[in-house]
């Protein structure tokens, strides 16, 4: 009964987001959008950013949140956080205890970016408490007994989406009032939580992949995926990254970005082998590689190894300019990595990871230290932010 529970919560860790088009041409477009987008913000944000950057020196600011409205009732308001990964709310220190009542999520206000979500099904109702930045909420959600609703929280933790029965989203923007319903199911989110695709079902006339810019614009379909050739993810510039129609290999892969704009399409030929070790290779479930974002240029690939699949704690970050292999991301040395329960959670650089019972996260470049959430034995199962996959599930 567990392993059904496990395999209904935690969905697969959808194949993310990486990214870019056409070398020096694509570097100055994305730069311009990017500099048009973040001007208001990196001003307000100029004193926390030079703090930022000497930790960060590589990785964008985080986006600062709008401000909160008025509440009209009092909220408990989350412990101060040792965690804060980098473009994401900062973690709580405690989670709800076993029989709290919590506030409803207000449709009249806003309740900030949210950096968790804990779950617990049965007989077709969801409950979801999430973690805002102004305290713990509650979410109701009725579903089919039959299809238990999937959760997705976007990397900024602004956005918060589950699905219907009829395979269409609900997205709920924490930071305000806003709701909407999508056509389809989310597949991949940008890290900036301007951009999303989503893939409609049949026989909707407009099925197959659509990207969603959320921020105002046309929505555009996407061309139909294959087994390798499926989305990878989705720049903060709009352009998407796919697999190719060359089988992906043990240690190098082929990926293609584009802009759905023009139609412009670059080849990307990435190969890691000089970061591996001798029984490392990179072909998780079904033999396809597992892509997922870490800045605006570089994406990482997750690393198996040939006597355990089961062991998932190194990434190898890649440039998405010409495909050479960066930085090797190794949790090992790290308390709890050798029994993750889950694919580790990749924040820019922040690894988070569980084996089910503590939450732990770890810095990029360092091999101790590390703050840590206790995950009480509730039977809930933990959402991050930004990553399809839960942290682990509880059910003692």
């Amino acid at each position: 009964m567990a392993l059904g529970h496990l395999r209904r919560a935690l969905p697969l860790f959808a194949e993310q987001a990486g990214q870019y088009a056409d070398a020096n041409a694509a570097v100055a477009t994305a730069g311009r959008r990017r500099a048009r987008r973040t001007a208001v913000v990196a001003a307000l944000a100029l004193v926390p950013l030079a703090l930022g950057l000497a930790v960060y020196a590589t990785l964008g600011p985080a986006k600062v949140p709008p401000p909160l409205t008025g509440s009209p009732s009092p909220t408990p308001s989350p412990r101060p956080s040792l965690v804060a990964p980098l473009g994401s709310p900062a973690l709580p220190t405690s989670v709800p205890a076993a029989g709290a009542v919590l506030p409803d999520l207000p449709k009249d206000r806003g309740v900030g970016p949210a950096s968790l979500l804990r779950t617990s099904y049965a007989r077709g109702v969801m409950t979801v408490q999430i973690a805002a930045t102004s305290g713990w909420y509650r979410l109701l959600i009725t579903n089919d007994e039959n299809d238990v609703p999937s959760l997705w929280l976007s990397p900024d933790g602004r956005w918060l989406t589950w699905t219907e029965p009829d395979g269409r989203t609900v997205l709920r923007d924490l930071t305000g009032t806003s709701q909407r319903r999508l056509a389809g199911r989310p597949v991949a989110w940008s890290r900036s939580g301007d951009w999303i695709i989503i893939d409609v079902p049949y026989p909707a006339k407009s099925y197959g992949l659509r990207l969603v810019p959320l921020a105002g614009g046309k929505e555009r379909a996407l061309d139909g995926n294959g087994r390798w050739s499926d989305v990878k993810g989705v720049l903060d510039t709009g352009e998407v990254l796919r697999g190719t129609d060359d089988q992906p290999g043990k240690t190098a892969f082929s990926l293609s970005l584009t802009d759905p704009g023009t139609g412009r399409s670059r080849r990307i030929d990435v190969d890691v082998s000089a970061l591996l070790k001798p029984d490392d290779h990179v072909l998780g479930l079904a033999d396809l590689p597992v892509i997922v974002p870490v800045t605006g240029s570089t994406a990482a690939v997750l690393v198996f190894t040939t006597e355990d699949r089961g062991h998932r704690a190194t990434y190898v970050e890649f440039s998405l300019l010409d495909g050479t292999a960066m930085h090797r991301i190794d949790l090992s040395g790290h308390r709890g990595s050798a029994e993750i329960s889950a694919f580790p959670c990749l924040q820019g650089r922040d690894l988070i990871w569980s084996d089910g019972k503590v939450l732990r996260h770890a810095v990029f470049g360092t091999t101790t230290g590390g703050a840590a959430l206790e995950l009480p034995a509730d039977g809930f199962a933990y959402h991050l932010a930004g990553c399809r996959r839960e942290a682990g599930y509880r059910k003692d």
